[in-house]
């Protein structure tokens, strides 16, 4: 299941860059794929490694935080908080995280 079909029922979700005015909204962007297993010369497994943004001007933000964590770790993605930031430019909280997973879009 991809990152968008996780999380759209819920979070306004897309490719960066986002072009809307929501006050809260989840990028998504391809950072990486690993051959993971191969057998007879062909790849059969492929881990994918994505970054996953949230940005928002509600506060806390902890439980959404959590609830994005737990809908893609449900998924069978593993998912991790890198960072936490807030974009005077925009007003904006931008918290960047990383999640991972085998077989998904280019496996």
């Amino acid at each position: 299941m991809t990152i968008a079909e996780i999380l759209r029922d819920k979070y306004t979700v897309c490719h960066p860059p986002y072009m809307g005015d929501a006050a809260e909204y989840v990028t998504y962007q391809l950072i990486t794929q690993t051959g993971m297993l191969y057998a007879d010369d062909t790849e059969t497994e492929t881990a994918v490694m994505y970054s996953i943004d949230l940005y928002t001007t509600k506060t806390p933000f902890a439980a959404t935080v959590k609830d994005i964590k737990q809908r893609l770790m449900a998924a069978g993605w593993i998912c991790v908080v890198e960072a936490e930031m807030h974009e005077q430019e925009t007003g904006l909280y931008h918290i960047a995280m990383t999640a991972t997973t085998e077989g998904e879009i280019y496996g």
